[in-house]
């Protein structure tokens, strides 16, 4: 725009981009061809696993692409809990990088950004309060995720592969209560008309709901996914028809589950305005809403195989061969 105002100080600006390439091409002897070249592949594998909405697979290219490892020495020492599942899952929290614990909290004070504009009345803005809750929510998953990327040691243990899965349920939402809590803590700073009490409401519900819906992110690409897609599911009882609207179903499910979290302080927000009820009474109904959403998604996993096993039973030509 220098020709229009006669100001040609914009010009200036070549230098510092000339200085970047320079020194780009001064370091480039210093660059790893095999890295570079292993970089692309894990760019290109990136991209296809977004393709087939794996965000699974996602996660972990990203991780490697930035070079993110556990840490060698844990933050802290996790006691043995009764519960191997348990313990172990917690285990893997303690051995966080501090990149994934940065990244954790600015996803929380984010999560609670989009909350405090929810609760001064932009109500679009619970989608994207659900989304960064379901973002947060997946770093929460690591243990679960590595139970369903080793198929074979899952099903080799003496007990039911549901009953080791649901086992991480519980570690999940405890670490998704990290990110919750920063959210909580903006809200309670930043919204204005809601107490510190009803903020620190907020944060079990977000938690839950968040991790409900990372937990069926992951678990539903494990083996025997209880929407009947593969061998002796839907397609193959004849029921062709519905594989689109399963599939639908199967992309929308886990995000629409981390959505709900925002219900409570949307009501809290419609029956302060209302004045029916104080703020705090109704996100913690809406808390005891998340606990039954819990319950149901545990069961879930706890179930699926079973679930499996009944829509498979429905198939009248399982097992025999097509004419």
């Amino acid at each position: 725009l220098g020709p229009l105002s006669n100001e040609w100080i914009g010009a200036l600006s070549l230098v510092p981009v000339a200085a970047l390439a320079v020194f780009g091409i001064v370091l480039s002897s210093r660059a790893s061809v095999e890295a570079a070249r292993r970089r692309s592949a894990l760019v290109s594998q990136i991209r296809f696993a977004a393709t087939l909405q794996d965000l699974r697979a996602v996660t972990l290219l990203r991780r490697q692409l930035s070079g993110e490892l556990p840490r060698q020495r844990p933050w802290f020492v996790v006691p043995h809990l009764g519960d191997p599942v348990v313990t172990r899952s917690l285990r893997s929290f303690a051995r966080w990088p501090i990149r994934r614990l940065i990244r954790s909290s600015v996803l929380g004070i984010a999560w609670g950004l989009a909350l405090v504009e929810l609760w001064n009345g932009t109500t679009p803005m619970m989608l994207l309060a659900g989304l960064i809750g379901f973002a947060a929510a997946l770093d929460a998953t690591d243990a679960l995720g590595e139970e369903i990327d080793h198929p074979s040691r899952l099903q080799s243990t003496p007990i039911p592969q549901g009953v080791v899965l649901v086992h991480h349920v519980a570690p999940v939402i405890a670490v998704t209560l990290i990110p919750a809590i920063a959210a909580s803590i903006t809200v309670g700073v930043l919204a204005d008309g809601l107490t510190f009490g009803a903020a620190a409401l907020i944060a079990p519900g977000i938690a839950i709901a968040a991790a409900c819906g990372a937990i069926v992110n992951v678990v539903r690409d494990a083996p025997g996914s209880s929407l009947g897609l593969g061998s002796g599911g839907l397609g193959d009882a004849g029921m062709g028809d519905a594989l689109g609207m399963a599939a639908i179903v199967r992309i929308v499910w886990p995000p629409a589950l981390a959505l709900l979290g925002t219900i409570p302080l949307l009501v809290a927000r419609e029956s302060v305005e209302r004045g029916n009820s104080p703020a705090i009474e109704a996100i913690a109904t809406g808390d005891m809403l998340m606990v039954c959403i819990a319950i149901v998604v545990a069961g879930w996993v706890r179930f699926r195989n079973d679930i499996k096993q009944g829509l498979a039973s429905m198939n009248p030509t399982n097992g025999t061969a097509t004419p």
